[in-house]
């Protein structure tokens, strides 16, 4: 099977995000998708502080995260986002 390499214009549109994605002010953010078109952005150190005090406790889930109130955003995705 081959796949078809991406256009000029897939290339440009990829190449944009890309320069955006990179200019993110902020070291906290982090992000998760569970394979739909939806990332969800997420407060990285209150989730490192938390497992770090409740070890047992894994915060993997979105209700996980929707309990410690975590979640800083969504960004929809003109596509879906695997899971792998």
């Amino acid at each position: 099977m081959s796949v078809k390499e991406l256009s000029n214009e897939e290339r440009q549109w990829v190449a944009e995000l890309q320069a955006i994605i990179n200019k993110c002010p902020s070291d906290r953010l982090a992000a998760y998708a569970i394979g739909d078109n939806i990332v969800t952005l997420y407060d990285r150190p209150t989730v490192q502080a938390y497992q770090q005090q409740y070890p047992e406790e894994a915060v993997h889930t979105v209700q996980a995260h929707r309990k410690l109130g975590t979640v800083l955003g969504y960004i929809t995705m003109p596509f879906y986002v695997r899971c792998i």
